[in-house]
């Protein structure tokens, strides 16, 4: 995680030329999203960050991908949540803070990454067992719900910052 962060606030600084405030908060997010496998996925992770040139757009974008094969959403949340699919449990864990621990304060953190993703104008994509759930925005594209997918195990989280 420690080389994952320099890297990440290098390339956020040279790239996309954020400041000190959004590098921070995104590394807050980062680690929240890396906690997640530790705390959930019953399984290791990995994290990667690499930046790339959007030829439409005439800017940089940095993709960070964090992943593992654990468990996933749904069988995380179905401890606590009666789940219909996977698709279910992604909404449930983004956009309603949705945790497999009933404690006070728990399960903010990916609404904590969606709403860095959205003030800096990013792409969010999560992926786990058979459906993926995408917020984006209107310079990228994909679709907002995928169900039916091969299935995946555990989960991929996804995000995409475009240059200021």
């Amino acid at each position: 995680m420690g080389k994952v962060k320099e890297r990440a606030n290098a390339i956020l600084t040279k790239h996309l030329h954020y400041d000190d405030k959004a590098i921070n908060g995104f590394i807050v997010a980062l680690s929240e999203v890396c906690q997640n496998i530790i705390e959930h996925s019953e399984h290791k992770g990995f994290a990667g960050i690499q930046k790339y040139h959007f030829q439409s757009m005439d800017k940089n974008v940095v993709k960070i991908a964090v992943m593992d094969i654990g468990i996933g959403f749904r069988k995380s949340l179905s401890q606590r949540f009666s789940l219909k699919d996977d698709f279910q449990a992604i909404e449930k864990a983004l956009l309603h803070g949705a945790s497999r621990y009933a404690d006070e304060g728990r399960g903010h953190g990916l609404a904590a990454v969606s709403r860095f993703v959205h003030q800096w104008n990013g792409k969010l994509s999560i992926r786990s067992g058979t459906a993926k759930l995408s917020i984006i925005p209107d310079w990228s594209w994909g679709n907002e719900k995928e169900i039916n997918l091969a299935h995946f195990p555990g989960s991929q989280i996804n995000i995409l910052l475009p240059e200021t």
